[in-house]
Parts: structure tokens; C-alpha cells; sequence
């Protein structure tokens, strides 16, 4: 099951807990340094994805899957100007 939403910066893995989204984490991570210093990949040499309730982390493609497979549903689809229909999954098709 999907338990939180989740960055992954070369090896480190930063999560936060429902309902966060990635831009969440994001401004905590840009928030850690002063805007002139920030580090490169602070926005660019990311994976975004999901931790599970085991601790693994996913990617948004295996997260997806992981949502099916588990019998967490079938992700909700988003309407309006952010109707992605791929399969790849983003927090707002869980919470």
C-alpha cells in the first residue's frame, strides 16, 4: 500500500506523510538552503515517487502498478487542466 509520497536524491530517500504532495518536499528541501546557494539538483536530479507501507521506495511507473496490485484501488483520474491519464502515478490520485 502507498503510504506517503516521496523524492529520491542520489541514494537519499526524503518522504512526508499524507496528504503531502512532491512540491511539498520540495520547498522543504529548498527551504534547508539560502536561494543563491541552493544546490542543483534540488529541482533537476530527482525521482519522484511513493514509499510503501513496507518502507520501499517507488517510482511513479511502479507505484502505479503497486496500487493495482496490492488491491489499493485503481488510481483516480484528475479532471481539468491536470487530466494526466498515463500510467504513472501522482498523489492527487490518492489523496
Amino acid at each position: 500500500m502507498i503510504v506517503a509520497a516521496a523524492i529520491r536524491i542520489n541514494k537519499a530517500v526524503i518522504s512526508m506523510a499524507a496528504p503531502c504532495r512532491h512540491h511539498d518536499i520540495l520547498r522543504q528541501i529548498a527551504g534547508l538552503y539560502d536561494p543563491e546557494d541552493r544546490p542543483h539538483w534540488t529541482y533537476e536530479c530527482e525521482t519522484q515517487g511513493f514509499i510503501t507501507d513496507k518502507g520501499e521506495f517507488l517510482n511513479r511507473r511502479d507505484a502505479f502498478q503497486h496500487t493495482i496490485d496490492c488491491g489499493q484501488g485503481q488510481p483516480r483520474r484528475r479532471k481539468g487542466a491536470a487530466n494526466y491519464q498515463g500510467e504513472e502515478l501522482y498523489s492527487e490520485d490518492l489523496w
